[in-house]
């Protein structure tokens, strides 16, 4: 714990930035295998939900990237993604419309 307030800001970011890229990325990995149960069992409002929430798993993904290009293009179209308010509630609408679904 003592190591945990003594780090640095900028460290714990860059650890909280890489741990959010790859449970995003499990998520994803998780959405497409789950898409593909869906061929047997065609089901036309999960597979809507399921293209849905790769599309915003994808956008997550990018954005913890924080790549330079994409930087200026995400800022402009997703600017919530860069507030701590704007990403908590961007999650929490994704795990709830998930939820509600299941």
């Amino acid at each position: 714990l003592n190591s945990v307030k003594s780090m640095d800001i900028n460290r714990a970011l860059a650890q909280i930035r890489w741990v959010n890229f790859f449970v995003a990325l499990a998520c994803l990995v998780l959405k497409v295998i789950g898409l593909l149960s869906l061929i047997t069992s065609f089901n036309v409002f999960r597979l809507l939900m399921g293209s849905f929430s790769i599309l915003f798993l994808g956008i997550l993904l990018l954005y913890e990237l924080q790549m330079k290009k994409l930087g200026k293009k995400f800022r402009v179209l997703y600017g919530f993604l860069y507030t701590y308010i704007g990403r908590a509630v961007y999650v929490m609408l994704y795990v709830s419309c998930r939820s509600r679904n299941n």
